[in-house]
């Protein structure tokens, strides 16, 4: 069996019948990948992930994944107008 690096979808036909919507199973990245991608430090990461306020991430047992779809949604929600703007969660 082969193994495919790129997304794929499984089709409702195929989920149970409690899912009632579309599976998107995506290629998770370990914090190197991930810290790559986003141009930053992995302790950069290491540090998000204990402090708090980072991209959303996944232990899986000891392991830490991302999931890029999930940290493309993070950044959509950092872009600022200016250095007063705290974005949509300040009261």
């Amino acid at each position: 069996m082969q193994h495919k690096k790129e997304a794929y979808e499984i089709s409702l036909s195929e989920q149970p019948a409690c899912q009632s919507s579309r599976l998107n199973i995506h290629r998770l990245h370990t914090e190197k990948e991930e810290a790559e991608r986003l141009n930053l430090s992995v302790r950069t990461l290491q540090s998000w992930r204990y402090k708090g306020g980072g991209p959303p991430y996944l232990r899986l047992g000891s392991v830490v994944r991302y999931d890029p779809v999930r940290v493309d949604a993070w950044l959509d929600q950092q872009v600022r107008t200016s250095t007063s703007d705290q974005g949509p969660d300040a009261a």
